[in-house]
């Protein structure tokens, strides 16, 4: 994290940073980011120029560029607690990263920086082994322990498409897949192309009998796929929950039994 000003969110002034930073760190291999303006065609063109492959998160899901949102969510705290911006990032820089045994100063120069803290002589001179990719998979198998793998889709495949503001589930088709890992884009039913993560869409129902069926979950025909609470969306959007069932209370008529 290093604290370059941006006044303007323009890709010129978002490279202008960059420049600098480049020219002081190096240019890196790989560019996480969101995607405004990073994904416009002047950024992407400043990629190809300096030669670092540029990976954006996918639309209306943060958690796929977390490391980034973190790091908004420590400045906004260090500017809340503390009144010097500067020694705020200084004990940042100095501290052991979440997860992992070495902090951002010695991830960057391979070794530990002073600060008003005293520190041992040897960690300011020595050259510190990072064991990151040891540390990432430590990481990952904490994260599967409670994930589950989605299964991928294809291109002209009918899905629900769930709506970033309102949550409701609608009727659309894949166009095509993204170089990014689990996201898509998407045709909606006002025609718009966009690209959603793969935990927004749904693969679409096929009939069994007079219920639907899909690979996701159970839904009911004509309806949305089934909610977050084990209700099945209907129609327009109504979900049926027992107690609004027309039936309820009159017993089944099988087996020969009244």
């Amino acid at each position: 994290m290093i604290s370059w000003g941006v006044l303007q969110r323009h890709a010129q002034s978002v490279i202008s940073c960059l420049k600098a930073i480049f020219g002081r760190l190096g240019i890196p291999e790989f560019f996480m980011s969101d995607n405004m303006p990073f994904n416009s065609r002047e950024f992407r063109s400043f990629a190809r120029d300096y030669d670092f492959q540029l990976i954006t998160s996918s639309p209306h899901y943060p958690r796929s560029n977390g490391m980034a949102e973190m790091a908004v969510k420590l400045v906004k705290s260090m500017l809340k607690k503390s009144n010097d911006l500067s020694d705020a990032l200084l004990e940042y820089r100095s501290t052991p990263l979440t997860g992992q045994p070495y902090s951002p100063a010695q991830v960057i120069f391979g070794r530990q920086i002073r600060t008003r803290l005293p520190v041992l002589s040897s960690a300011l001179t020595g050259n510190v082994q990072m064991s990151k990719t040891a540390c990432r998979r430590k990481q990952k198998m904490n994260h599967d322990q409670h994930a589950q793998d989605l299964d991928p889709l294809c291109s002209g495949q009918s899905v629900w498409l769930r709506d970033p503001v309102s949550g409701r589930w609608e009727g659309a088709m894949i166009v095509g897949v993204h170089d990014n890992n689990r996201s898509y884009w998407v045709r909606n039913q006002n025609g718009n192309i966009v690209r959603r993560n793969r935990i927004d869409l749904r693969k679409s129902v096929k009939l069994v009998g007079e219920t639907a069926m899909d690979d996701d979950g159970p839904a009911v025909v004509d309806g949305g796929p089934a909610g977050d609470n084990g209700d099945s969306a209907v129609g327009n959007g109504v979900c049926l929950r027992r107690s609004n069932r027309t039936n309820k209370g009159v017993p089944p008529s099988r087996y020969g039994f009244p």
